[in-house]
């Protein structure tokens, strides 16, 4: 199960999900259709599935998910990528 969210203008992001072994990912990439290109983004510091993502301003969010809830939260700035995830407030009840 592998998260994909259209959530910035031209891009989509691939974000966390699970692998055959079913191990939660913390990968992240993003796909540029205009280019036709995946890059690869800094990991989360939360591996996580069955979560949800939203844009916070310009930020692109992972709330919650896991095997288990997590009141995790972490965000990206599109535009500035390198600077990888940050972590935000803990949500009030894990999901």
């Amino acid at each position: 199960m592998l998260r994909l969210t259209v959530l910035a203008a031209q891009h989509i992001f691939i974000v966390g999900g699970q692998d055959a072994h079913n191990y939660m990912l913390d990968s992240a990439a993003v796909y540029d259709p205009a280019s036709d290109s995946h890059t690869d983004l800094t990991s989360m510091s939360t591996a996580r599935m069955g979560f949800d993502m939203g844009r916070l301003g310009d930020l692109v969010c992972a709330v919650g998910g896991g095997n288990t809830a997590l009141d995790a939260c972490e965000c990206l700035d599109p535009a500035n990528p390198e600077a990888g995830w940050s972590a935000m407030p803990s949500l009030g009840t894990a999901r």
